[in-house]
């Protein structure tokens, strides 16, 4: 709180120069009052006032002496006849918002009422972009702006409305016509960026496997509140919204590096702050006092979320989205606009959906039947081949039955199976690079011995997070491969290209284990038939020695 002072008490002093003002305890008007107070540096449509701290009253006997505000202990700090820098703070931080009411009981010095008028509304000057009222009775104001436009607030000031009375007096700090300018101090602009954290550093986008942990960050500026901001019922709020295929785990959120729980449970550090949790996103009211200790400073937010089965594949992503609102006026009751940032998370995989739902399967792995390497021009899809899939560091992944990667390795699979069109799917894989290994051929067909190399690689729009294309290339292990691109248009269509010169000859190939011959000439029919016959002679005379020999 002091150190809050302090530093409304520098900006008083750049606002406007640090003054005393001498208080005449009785005094004689000379003249109406004519002064005009013009505020500049505030945006059109502001509501713009100017609260009385004291002003030029008289009594019975025509005397001028000053009458304080009613609404707290003013005439307690100015009963010296002065009011300094620390009056100034105190009016600021403690009047304005109790000075709602439009009139004060004024008394006379024999007791005789006399309402007069001590809330000034300001008048916007498009000419000048300014705003001013005429007129002021001589006295002490606070200016402040009640209601905010767009994302701003903006800092008050005092001002000591003068003019020369007869005996003793105070000079004016009117200009030659009898206006006094005041320039009001905007804060700087509110700001909230949501990131996602991989090894320090920060980035829009993120992609990994079913069962990773992510890190994100949502950093903050609070706009520099002052004087009559501080109020109770100053708000600052922010939302965080994961989407089903992320699954935040509460325990992780930290303000400006301490957890929630000490925060708002154990120590109390924030006294007037909810917090609101779910598995997929929180909730972050922060009100008066805890607002009021970050005022002008950035703050962070980190959390850590798991990617679970619900994630979303290839270019159909998961968003997270931050949601910022904050007050515009001390009161709480507006609030700015809403301030969103979105972070967008992806998981990859292979001969599955391109862009999520009713889009188009990708065919980048096939396994075929071929008669020998060699021969591929008549190759038939082949189901109920199964593969082992390994990572870059050569761990073996688990699969559903329908291909989704899964960390458990219990009622889960140790393979993927090539379905009936040939194609191997696997889903929720994260970007990088992975070894593929046949472990049973289907029936018929020789175990394919080579291993595989499939290499994912994505590309981000850097700025908005959003994957603008990825490939998918599959090496074999003499150096043949073939490389699949998938582009997203500006259009929101998905293209997909290959090296086309690789992509009739190269695929996952098995051989059958014999290979008859279904071809040639009467000679070779002939002689196969004839080779069965004697096979069969052989045996019929076998047989008949055996008996034989057994009958003598």
């Amino acid at each position: 709180m002091k150190q809050r002072v302090r530093r409304w008490k520098a900006m008083m002093m750049a606002v406007m120069l640090v003054f005393s003002i001498i208080l005449p305890a009785k005094t004689v008007r000379a003249a109406d009052p004519t002064t005009t107070i013009q505020v500049t540096g505030i945006e059109e449509g502001c509501n713009v006032y100017a609260y009385a701290v004291a002003i030029d009253a008289v009594d019975a006997n025509g005397n001028h002496y000053w009458k304080y505000n009613p609404e707290g202990n003013v005439e307690s700090r100015v009963k010296d006849g002065k009011v300094d820098t620390d009056d100034l703070v105190y009016f600021y931080m403690n009047l304005n918002s109790t000075m709602g009411a439009d009139d004060w009981d004024l008394h006379d010095g024999e007791g005789d009422a006399v309402v007069d008028k001590t809330v000034l509304h300001m008048q916007y000057n498009a000419a000048d972009a300014s705003y001013s009222v005429s007129n002021v009775k001589p006295g002490l104001y606070v200016i402040a702006a009640n209601k905010q436009v767009k994302e701003y607030s903006y800092s008050g000031n005092v001002v000591a409305v003068n003019y020369q009375y007869s005996g003793t007096g105070i000079a004016s700090i009117a200009d030659e016509n009898g206006v006094i300018h005041v320039a009001a101090k905007k804060s700087s602009d509110p700001t909230m960026k949501k990131e996602v954290i991989e090894n320090g550093n920060a980035y829009k986008y993120g992609d990994a496997n079913i069962g990773d942990t992510v890190e994100f960050k949502i950093t903050m500026t609070i706009p520099d509140y002052q004087g009559s901001w501080l109020s109770d019922k100053l708000h600052y709020n922010i939302k965080d919204s994961l989407t089903d295929g992320l699954t935040l785990d509460v325990s992780s959120i930290k303000l400006e590096g301490t957890s929630i729980n000490d925060l708002f449970v154990t120590n109390k550090k924030c006294t007037s702050t909810n917090i609101t949790t779910s598995t997929s996103g929180f909730t972050l009211d922060l009100y008066g006092e805890d607002v009021y200790q970050y005022a002008g400073n950035t703050i962070a937010i980190t959390y850590q979320a798991k990617v679970n089965e619900k994630a979303k594949v290839n270019f159909d992503s998961d968003e997270n989205k931050a949601t910022l609102k904050y007050s515009t006026v001390a009161s709480g009751t507006d609030m700015s606009d809403p301030m969103q940032d979105i972070t967008h998370h992806y998981t990859f995989g292979f001969d599955t959906l391109v862009n999520g739902t009713g889009s188009e399967k990708t065919t980048e792995i096939t396994k075929y039947g071929v008669k020998t390497t060699t021969e591929l021009d008549n190759k038939v899809a082949l189901d109920g081949a199964q593969f082992q899939l390994f990572d870059a560091n050569g761990k073996q992944l688990y699969f559903t039955s329908d291909g989704e990667y899964t960390t458990e390795t219990s009622g889960t699979y140790d393979y993927i199976v090539s379905k009936n069109n040939g194609q191997l799917t696997a889903t929720g894989l994260d970007a990088g690079t992975y070894t593929l290994k046949e472990s049973k051929a289907p029936l018929g067909y020789a175990l394919d011995k080579t291993t595989y190399t499939i290499v994912i690689t994505p590309t981000y729009n850097e700025l908005t997070g959003e994957l603008k294309n990825y490939t998918v290339r599959v090496n074999g292990a003499t150096g043949n491969s073939i490389t699949f691109t998938h582009e997203k248009l500006d259009n929101g269509t998905i293209n997909t290209t290959d090296n086309a010169a690789n992509a009739d000859t190269f695929g996952i190939n098995n051989t059958p284990l014999i290979t008859l011959p279904e071809t040639g000439g009467a000679g070779m029919i002939a002689l196969t038939v004839a080779a069965v016959v004697l096979m069969a002679g052989f045996g019929t005379m076998f047989v008949s020695l055996r008996k034989r020999k057994q009958v003598k």
